[in-house]
């Protein structure tokens, strides 16, 4: 009888979020971005403003072109991805042994298909490289040289380690191995090394989208973290744990300590906090609030839920993130701050 009751009573909860979702009612489009929690250097400051803006209007042309929230979230995320101030495509942070191996994916809320790679070389924009799973197979998440050959054969832009890897990337790592007083030669040492996951900063990007009709996507794309193993994924790709999206529930791209993320389940739990009667905003801090006491790390989600409203969260010392709605276009990078400006 117990297990009847709470089938029934899931049953009513997405009936009645399917009714808001399609009542026909208008709703004000929303592009939210995020470029990487953490503590972000000042020298980066200015740089991740300039390109969350960028991100934002691009995003926000696209939607009005085609009312296509995945392709206006995707459109968002390329122009971070070919930023050097975040930590996706170009500036992607390095392995251990100093190469580039990134992870994204993407979500559409309409019909929750879904696409990612992971640890994927000398792609470009690794989300477009997860639309291409996405939309040219049946899985959900392909890694490794499967992933480019995916990429590659569906007209993913290759780049090479001179456009992907940055001055700053390799300053970062160097100074990981210093810290752990470590060499890049000492190849042994290194797969058995447990100090990995030192990192300055997670630089990670995403966008959520939502239309006037109340259609919800959402992509994330990430180098990782400095000084990982090679092979080495984290949330970004994983449905339910870096992104998700769900016309009925809400569209979630999170940034921060990954394997915490994984664990936690984060970009699920918020849809789930969400169906629950949750604002976007509770469900976020519910979400990570969650995670930090149980299995630590930190990090950040931006959120859209089904009625377009937003939330911006996180526990680390920053999170730049930027939006634009009803023609004006919100910023911020510390807590407490909202500049804005026309969109």
């Amino acid at each position: 009888m117990i297990k009847h009751i709470v089938q029934f009573s899931i049953l009513c909860s997405v009936s009645q979020a399917k009714t808001h979702a399609i009542d026909g009612e208008l709703m004000s489009p929303v592009v939210l971005v995020h470029g990487g929690a953490g503590s972000i250097p000042a020298s980066f400051v200015e740089g991740k403003f300039i390109g969350m803006k960028a991100a934002v209007r691009a995003g926000w042309a696209a939607l009005q072109r085609d009312d296509d929230a995945l392709n206006a979230a995707i459109t968002a995320v390329k122009i971070m991805e070919d930023d050097e101030n975040f930590n996706a495509g170009r500036g992607a942070k390095l392995t251990v042994f100093g190469t580039v191996e990134m992870d994204a994916a993407v979500m559409r809320g309409q019909d929750m298909n879904a696409g990612g790679v992971a640890s994927i070389k000398n792609i470009r924009h690794p989300i477009e490289a997860a639309r291409s799973v996405m939309d040219n197979t049946s899985h959900v998440l392909i890694d490794g040289e499967g992933a480019r050959r995916i990429a590659l054969r569906n007209g993913c832009e290759e780049a090479g380690d001179d456009w992907l890897i940055t001055d700053r990337s390799r300053e970062l790592l160097q100074e990981y191995l210093r810290e752990h007083n470590i060499s890049q030669l000492e190849n042994e040492r290194l797969w058995s090394w447990e100090g990995l996951g030192f990192d300055q900063g997670h630089g990670t990007v995403g966008a959520v989208v939502i239309t006037s009709s109340g259609h919800l996507a959402a992509a994330t794309s990430t180098g990782g973290i400095t000084g990982k193993l090679p092979g080495r994924v984290g949330d970004s790709p994983g449905v339910g744990h870096g992104v998700f999206a769900d016309d009925y529930s809400a569209a979630i791209s999170c940034t921060g300590t990954g394997e915490t993320f994984m664990k936690a389940g984060i970009a699920r739990r918020i849809a789930w906090r969400v169906e629950d009667g949750f604002s976007a905003q509770e469900a976020a801090e519910e979400a990570l609030d969650y995670m930090k006491a149980r299995v630590g790390g930190d990090g950040g989600a931006v959120v859209l839920d089904l009625r377009g409203n937003i939330g911006i969260y996180w526990n680390s010392e920053q999170m730049a993130w930027a939006y634009g709605k009803d023609g004006l276009l919100h910023t911020g990078i510390n807590v407490g701050e909202d500049f804005v400006e026309e969109l």
